[in-house]
């Protein structure tokens, strides 16, 4: 991607600092190695809104995985009512951190599910099923 493009797309604050870039979610079909769907956002795109466009109903798995971005009570039922299963991290809250179960199923996810996060800002969100 031409440098050119980055400086036109939104900005994600990141420790403190807005990074200005695009993100890739990607749905992985495992069993047969091949990219089910993809999407391209802004990085100012919030992971969840783009979820639900990704899920290719021919991947040969129910099983949904994705960082903590993705998950919301709501998501969680849309997943479930369609027939997902949910893999996808859990996450804490302000005075409510995880704890060590789910610290640990987390640690167990990320072995399937890949985020790779790049030093110029652009991400790569990986949703295996």
């Amino acid at each position: 991607m031409p440098l050119s493009h980055i400086s036109k797309s939104g900005t994600l604050p990141k420790n403190g600092q807005s990074y200005y870039g695009y993100k890739n979610h990607i749905d992985i079909d495992v069993k047969h190695k091949l990219i089910r769907n993809y999407a391209v956002t802004d990085a100012s795109v919030h992971d969840s809104q783009v979820m639900n466009e990704l899920l290719d109903p021919h991947n040969t798995s129910t099983e949904v995985y994705g960082d903590s971005a993705y998950r919301s009570e709501e998501q969680e039922r849309e997943l479930v009512e369609a027939g997902y299963r949910s893999k996808i991290h859990h996450k804490g809250k302000r005075n409510k951190p995880l704890s060590k179960h789910k610290q640990k199923v987390n640690k167990n996810r990320s072995r399937v599910c890949i985020w790779q996060s790049n030093d110029d800002g652009r991400e790569n969100d990986a949703m295996h099923r």
